[in-house]
Parts: C-alpha cells; sequence; structure tokens
C-alpha cells in the first residue's frame, strides 16, 4: 500500500510535470505518460512508466517493480488509449497479454534485456539457455501490456 501512495500520489504527479516540460530531457525518452479510459469508472486515468520498444508497438511489464498494479486489467480487450512519447501524444490500441507464451516470451526477453532483467535473476554472467529459461518462466507469470501507435513514428 505504501509503494501505491509513492507512486501514485508522489511520483507519477512529479514525472507528468517534468514529461510535460521543457525539462523532458532530463528523463530518458523510454519514460512516457499513458492516458486510458477506466474500465470500471469511465474516468480518464494516467500512469507514467518506462517502455521498450518492440517492432511496431512499445511494452510494459506491469509488477516489475514487485506489486503487481491494476490499471493494466483495463487492456484485456484491445483499447484506444494515448501515449505521451518524447513530447508527443500517439494515439494508440493498448492490449494486455496474459498466458500466452508464444507471444509473450519474445516481447518479454526484448523488455529485460533492456531492463529489470535483474528483477528475473538475470545478470551480465546468465548463459543464453538460463535466460531464455527465465524468460518463459516469467512470461507465464506477469502480465505484458502491447501499446501499439495507429500510425508510424519515429523511435529515433
Amino acid at each position: 500500500m505504501l509503494m501505491y501512495w509513492f507512486s501514485n500520489k508522489l511520483f507519477n504527479p512529479i514525472l507528468r510535470t517534468i514529461l510535460h516540460s521543457p525539462f523532458r530531457s532530463l528523463l530518458p525518452d523510454n519514460w512516457v505518460i499513458l492516458t486510458y479510459t477506466g474500465r470500471k469508472t469511465g474516468k480518464e486515468r494516467s500512469v507514467v512508466f518506462h517502455v521498450t520498444q518492440y517492432n511496431d508497438e512499445f511494452i510494459v511489464v506491469p509488477g516489475c517493480f514487485g506489486e503487481l498494479p491494476n490499471w493494466w486489467r483495463n487492456f484485456r480487450e484491445e483499447s484506444k488509449v494515448g501515449l505521451f512519447y518524447k513530447g508527443k501524444t500517439l494515439e494508440c490500441l493498448a492490449r494486455t497479454i496474459e498466458h500466452d507464451e508464444t507471444e509473450a516470451v519474445p516481447r518479454l526477453a526484448a523488455y529485460v534485456r533492456h531492463s529489470h532483467g535483474d528483477r528475473l535473476g538475470i545478470s551480465a554472467e546468465t548463459t543464453e539457455e538460463k535466460f531464455n529459461e527465465l524468460v518463459t518462466a516469467a512470461a507465464t507469470t506477469y502480465p505484458i501490456v502491447t501499446i501499439k501507435p495507429h500510425s508510424r513514428f519515429n523511435a529515433s
């Protein structure tokens, strides 16, 4: 509960303010703001996190910091969202991948190669075989949210 408070009441508002300001260059380019409509409340919500690019979509793995948040459940059915990325809002479609190893494993592999590999027990010394084993096991544990822009975007 304490982590929820820090994340939603302290960090997210501060990061949102920075990302919408000229100081956004202080943060890495992969920090984004996802804006969506809550499935139960119908209210507009926003959450800040970092993403990894996988082909023509962005990937985020909720719960990689420990406690699994609830926001990802809004995308069990594909939904329209706004993604504030590099100072621009992109119209996107978001969906959650759950219990689908074929879709999840390559996306999760790209995500952990970029960040949070340590959460899965992956280190610089991890062999490729062990890496694949850990990613496959995690793909059945964590939901993966894919965010796909309607049109091409410039990721550089």
